[in-house]
């Protein structure tokens, strides 16, 4: 973007390059490297929590997570889906998670594992670990619970039957999860969004519930699972996760991304920028804004009742007066002095934020 900052220190939706960066807020860091070395390390399964109030940066948390644990073991497979409103079973669950899986590197783990696969799942990892065109095509078909034709679904790969119910799911990820553990790794599902399962039928919400714990109860080694909720308040949170969920996670406390306090966004900000600093920058931690500026932004939002001090609105006004601080020309600095941060920041509708 400029000399000083790039582009990517902006974006409000987590990446590959922005999810391996942490800013700020140092004793929620431990709890969250704490979480991602339990799943990196730990052969047991767990459930765990994560609750945050919105744009307090709960997304990019299990993108971060997702990052961590995947760098601190290379055969953990981490599958990150965002729950939908349309969602009506456990298998339409899974349609969403297998789009998240990597199962091109599933099916080449599969080739060094002795674990007794199901014979379908076992025919599926063949062809695709062999780049079978054809055969691979409708064997990935399979396992994202679509519906090839079942006749040249057999006489093409021999696999016998759809993953058309709940059940067939099941025995899918256990099977996946059994050969992961045996190898060392690990399956993490982190699943976003899961307050919006409030809104669906009380029915299928059960139904999506209890396949969950049943997933759960066949897999006593090899699985995590991180339900992140968006809520006002963390007991409201808890209160949305089922009974028979909550005591799968015992007494463990949840992860909470809370607001920050006017001391720890400075810090967010000096460390947000840092991580995207050009190549070759050598200017000091406040640039381009100054470290006054940037202090009246952050006393400006933490006053103001309606704003709260999240991540999420600190990138939306350090985004806004970057226009206003730096010129036409990147590589020039307006007169500081001469913004108004209030009036600057004023213009825009923090109704709009939450």
């Amino acid at each position: 973007m400029s000399a000083y900052i790039r582009e990517e220190a902006f974006s409000l939706v987590p990446s590959l390059e922005t999810a391996k960066h942490w800013a700020g807020r140092k004793s929620t860091l431990e709890r969250i490297d704490r979480l991602s070395q339990h799943l990196s390390t730990r052969s047991d399964s767990s459930i765990d929590i994560l609750w945050a109030s919105f744009g307090s940066g709960k997304t990019h948390t299990l993108r971060y997570i997702e990052h961590s644990v995947q760098q601190r073991n290379e055969r953990a497979l981490c599958a990150f889906v965002e729950l939908s409103e349309s969602t009506r079973s456990f298998l339409d669950l899974y349609r969403q998670l297998s789009s998240a899986i990597d199962w091109r590197r599933i099916a080449r783990l599969a080739q060094d594992s002795a674990v007794a696969l199901p014979s379908d799942l076992r025919r599926a990892f063949h062809f695709i670990a062999n780049d079978d065109t054809l055969n691979a095509s409708l064997a990935l078909d399979w396992l994202a619970g679509q519906k090839p034709d079942l006749r040249l679904l057999r006489q093409a790969t021999n696999i016998q039957r759809r993953i058309e119910a709940d059940a067939d799911a099941v025995a899918v990820l256990a099977a996946v999860t059994q050969m992961l553990s045996t190898l060392g790794g690990k399956l993490v599902i982190l699943i976003d969004e899961y307050q919006r399962i409030t809104a669906i039928p009380q029915r299928q919400r059960t139904s999506i519930t209890s396949t969950i714990r049943t997933l759960f109860n066949s897999c006593p080694k090899g699985l995590g699972v991180v339900f992140a909720l968006t809520s006002a308040l963390e007991q409201t949170a808890l209160s949305l996760v089922p009974g028979e969920i909550r005591t799968l996670i015992g007494p463990k406390p949840s992860v909470t991304l809370p607001e920050l306090e006017a001391e720890e966004a400075a810090i967010f900000c000096v460390e947000r920028m840092r991580q995207f600093r050009p190549s070759g920058y050598n200017g000091d931690d406040y640039s381009p804004y100054g470290k006054t500026l940037l202090l009246d932004m952050i006393s400006y939002l933490d006053k103001r009742p309606d704003v709260r001090l999240t991540p999420r609105n600190i990138i939306h006004a350090m985004s806004w007066l970057y226009d206003d601080v730096v010129d036409a020309d990147p590589s020039q600095l307006k007169e500081l002095k001469k913004i108004d941060v209030g009036a600057s920041l004023g213009a825009l509708n923090w109704e709009a934020s939450g």
